[in-house]
């Protein structure tokens, strides 16, 4: 059984990356990906191509000479190591997948995928650190950041897991953090950080365009980003419930939901700069998937068992009505 279900996992996994070929070319980003690879695949010396910073995708487009390939190559890694992580870690694994494709797979697997790896990198380091395999999760931790150096901003929190051990705790003091920083947040409409002065100390200067990046869609305020607090909700769900029999029983949703809520914290304090908020949030993209989706389960099984029949077509269908909408408010990324 277990044979055929990584089948089937590979199977979707090399569907879903021919079908990001098919769409790349219509994606936002297109064009600036097929530069860079241009640029890295034209200079003789390979030193000259890690100029971009991101060391593996320069690596790979210095010696392989189809865009197409790199591409094919950064999105079924991905999509590989993030699916069979799911099944592994959760039998929600089928739920988790749909959401994760309905919120991110534009995102990630179509648009941003240098940092779609990245995170698959980091995914795969968190999964190694939970089950104490430290040595491996710090090499792929270190990969996750020679594939995209955001994952630079994550390090705080994975250093707190590698070496708090009552997690349980750790839990309470980032959420509640998360809680303060939030309603600081609304009062003071949104923290005033010259974000100017904070990206001059990071390894490039590129974030700078996102500060003023422009969008499709009206910007929510904090108080109205109704997207933060379905996030939230989830996130106070796996906190009220931290000692249900379901959630104790499965060692990856408290650290999950740690690694969660600390991305969150940067969504809401640089809320102001959405194109920086929105991209430091996603790097917790599984984390979400897994815990939104778990919370849902808890919710609908355990919280409101005593008034919901058929608790699991209730669960399917407000999983897949999330992931619809989630899915919809993402195809301004193929603009193309």
């Amino acid at each position: 059984m277990k044979v055929i279900k990584i089948l089937l996992l590979l199977t979707l996994s090399i569907v879903l990356a021919f079908l990001s070929l098919h769409l790349v070319e219509s994606s936002r980003d297109y064009y600036i990906y097929l530069g860079k690879f241009r640029d890295a695949n034209k200079v003789q010396n390979l030193m000259d191509a890690f100029e971009d910073k991101e060391l593996l995708f320069a690596f790979l487009s210095h010696y392989i000479s189809s865009f197409e390939t790199v591409f094919f190559i950064f999105v079924i890694l991905s999509l590989v190591i993030k699916t069979i992580l799911f099944s592994k870690i959760s039998d929600l694994y089928l739920y988790i997948i749909v959401y994760y494709l309905a919120r991110f797979y534009l995102v990630h697997e179509v648009t941003q995928v240098r940092v779609d790896l990245a995170i698959g990198f980091f995914f795969l380091s968190f999964y190694l650190l939970i089950i104490k395999e430290r040595i491996f999760s710090i090499l792929f931790f270190i990969l996750s950041f020679f594939t995209h150096n955001s994952i630079l901003f994550l390090l705080p929190i994975y250093l707190a897991l590698l070496f708090v051990k009552d997690y349980n705790k750790l839990f309470r003091y980032v959420f509640l953090s998360l809680c303060i920083i939030f309603v600081l947040g609304i009062f003071g409409e949104t923290f005033k950080f010259n974000l100017n002065t904070i990206i001059s100390y990071l390894p490039t200067d590129r974030y700078l365009y996102y500060i003023d990046e422009k969008y499709k869609f009206d910007i929510p305020s904090l108080l109205t980003d109704v997207y933060f607090y379905i996030k939230f909700f989830a996130l106070y769900i796996i906190y009220k419930n931290r000692n249900n029999s379901y959630i104790l029983q499965n060692k990856y949703i408290i650290p999950a939901a740690i690694v969660f809520s600390f991305t969150n914290i940067f969504f809401v304090a640089l809320h102001s700069s959405y194109g920086i908020a929105a991209r430091l949030s996603d790097l917790s993209s599984t984390m979400e998937a897994f815990v939104v989706a778990t919370a849902l389960y808890v919710l609908v099984y355990y919280n409101l068992s005593r008034f919901v029949t058929l608790k699991k077509v209730v669960y399917i269908l407000l999983l897949f009505a999330l992931s619809l909408k989630l899915f919809s408010s993402q195809m301004y990324l193929l603009e193309n």
